[in-house]
């Protein structure tokens, strides 16, 4: 179909491109005679081009084209040729774009490239051989110039007319297939409609034979099937109808059997919960007493902390002062010890008084008897004498007073410093019972501190259980009515399935606890207890 196409276009355009070459043929012999040049070789070869297009053209095809492509393309080439040395030699090669373009509506890219060939060899041969035939300037250089910038306009409209023609071909070729499928679809379309009229009989019987059947299934008939056979690949569909009202006969039967199991079991489950909320409401308040006796517990055990606490305080501060007690029995002690030493110092000086008075004494008594040889003489000398021996005695007798004292007081001296020495012994072994004492105290302490800590902590997570078995409670007691709600909603469920009447062969239903009954009736209604859904039979001692 597509070839078809090309071909009549192509045809069409080998007749346009042939008259166009026969109107041009005329214009050189004409423009030879009116400027007065030798009309007969343009008219002849003008002739012969045209004969060879419409010789070429009979037999049609490829050749034909090409030879009035060949005939359109030398005309022009004669026109220009025929304006030499005119001012419009120039203006006649704009003939040369307005051919290659008309050749276009031949369809065929090989014209194309034969026109704009020609025209490229004419331009290059004429430039350099005659270029009077082609330009009205005889400068080589500048004439091969304008056949270069000839060319390049030449190729690219050549590509663009190539472009043109592949885009005509594919756009040709597009319409052939739309037009081959729009084709197809007719024939389908005929096809699929004698195919529906064949069906639509069919159909008939099939919806008269499922008007009857969807009937009983809509009263909740599930027994009956079709025996009657379809007619062609209808017959499956009654064969899959029947599989699935048997199936779904199966299926409710099996609802409706696990739906007494289902309030069977909900009713065991609400026994056993309300027994366990029982027993959690139990747990509840047995696990608040414990917890405000462990407050209490807790409570003392801070107390005492604090008081063992105050008591390491208090050993603190008295190992302290009892510390401080024995560092001032040791500098009594010392300060006992350097007067014993002083004393002991002034004994000796006692002494040396003494031996100065004994001394004195002896040396009063020469001087009198000195002055009593003397006469006259020495007496006041002698009474000298008398008053310094009277010192001398005075000062023994005194030195002998202070040495009776100083040796008492040296004893009570000692006497003190043994008592002190006594005093600080016994404060260093109590300031060793006060260290082991705050040592025990300090750990008493610790030791209450962390049992503080650790019953606080224990404190906390007898709260937080306390809390948790009453949200457990709660929640126990939610889970009890969501399955007293779960048990009414099984006997709608049964109740529902027992309006269908199923087919035959279908697995009755049955309790769990009679595998052989038919027919089953649910458990009764649980009874409510304290807010609490109960059965009738349970009992108080779970």
């Amino acid at each position: 179909m597509t070839a078809g196409v090309i071909e009549g276009a192509r045809s069409k355009g080998q007749k346009i491109v042939l008259c166009a070459a026969v109107l041009l043929a005329a214009i050189p012999p004409l423009v030879a005679l009116l400027r007065s040049m030798p009309m007969l070789p343009y008219a002849a070869t003008s002739l012969g081009l045209i004969v060879l297009a419409i010789a070429a053209s009979r037999g049609g095809g490829q050749v034909a084209r090409l030879a009035v492509t060949t005939a359109l393309m030398g005309t022009v080439m004669l026109i220009t040729a025929s304006l030499r040395g005119h001012p419009w030699q120039l203006d006649s090669h704009m003939l040369y774009f307005a051919a290659l373009a008309g050749i276009v509506v031949l369809v065929d890219i090989r014209a194309l490239l034969l026109g704009a060939g020609l025209v490229a060899v004419q331009h290059v041969a004429f430039s350099v051989a005659v270029p009077s035939l082609i330009y009205p300037a005889a400068d080589l250089v500048t004439n091969l110039q304008r056949a270069a910038f000839h060319g390049v306009v030449l190729v690219a409209e050549a590509v663009a007319l190539v472009y043109t023609v592949l885009l005509r071909q594919k756009q040709v070729a597009q319409a052939d297939a739309d037009q081959a499928r729009v084709t197809q679809a007719l024939a389908e379309a005929q096809k699929s409609k004698a195919l529906a009229d064949e069906a639509q009989a069919g159909q008939a019987e099939v919806v008269t034979a499922l008007r009857g059947t969807l009937a009983k299934l809509a009263d909740r008939d599930l027994s009956g099937v079709i025996e009657q056979e379809f007619p062609g690949e209808y017959d499956q569909l009654r064969t899959d109808f029947n599989t699935a009202i048997t199936q779904l006969s199966e299926t409710i039967a099996e609802v409706t059997a696990r739906a007494v199991d289902l309030a069977e079991g909900a009713n065991e489950i609400t026994e056993a919960t309300n027994d366990l909320s029982r027993r959690t409401e139990t747990q509840a308040a047995t696990l608040e007493e414990t917890a405000a006796a462990l407050d209490e517990i807790t409570s003392s055990v801070k107390l005492a902390a604090n008081g063992a606490s105050k008591v390491e305080e208090y050993v603190t501060e008295t190992k302290g002062k009892a510390r401080a007690s024995g560092d001032l029995v040791s500098a009594a002690v010392s300060a006992m010890s350097s007067i014993e030493k002083q004393s002991d110092e002034i004994q000796n000086i006692l002494s040396v008084i003494d031996d100065i008075a004994f001394q004195t004494n002896l040396l009063s008594l020469n001087a009198g008897v000195e002055a009593a040889r003397a006469g006259e003489a020495g007496k006041g000398f002698a009474v000298v004498a008398t008053e310094v021996r009277t010192l001398a005695q005075r000062s023994s007798e005194a030195a002998t007073d202070i040495k009776k004292k100083i040796s008492g007081s040296s004893e009570k001296v000692d006497e003190g410093v043994e008592m002190v020495s006594r005093v600080g012994t016994a404060l260093t072994d109590i300031i060793e019972r006060v260290d082991e004492i705050s040592t025990y105290v300090s750990e008493i302490a610790r030791t209450t501190a962390e049992q503080a800590q650790g019953l606080n902590e224990i404190n906390a997570g007898v709260v937080s259980l306390d809390r948790v078995t009453q949200q457990n409670a709660a929640m126990v007691e939610q889970c009890t009515a969501a399955v007293h709600s779960f048990g009414g909603h099984t006997r709608e469920l049964r109740l529902s399935m027992q309006r269908f009447e199923l087919a035959v062969g279908a697995r009755a239903p049955h309790s769990r606890s009679d595998p052989g009954s038919t027919v089953v009736a649910f458990p009764d209604e649980p009874r409510m207890v304290d807010g609490l859904p109960k059965p009738a039979n349970a009992s108080a001692g779970h």
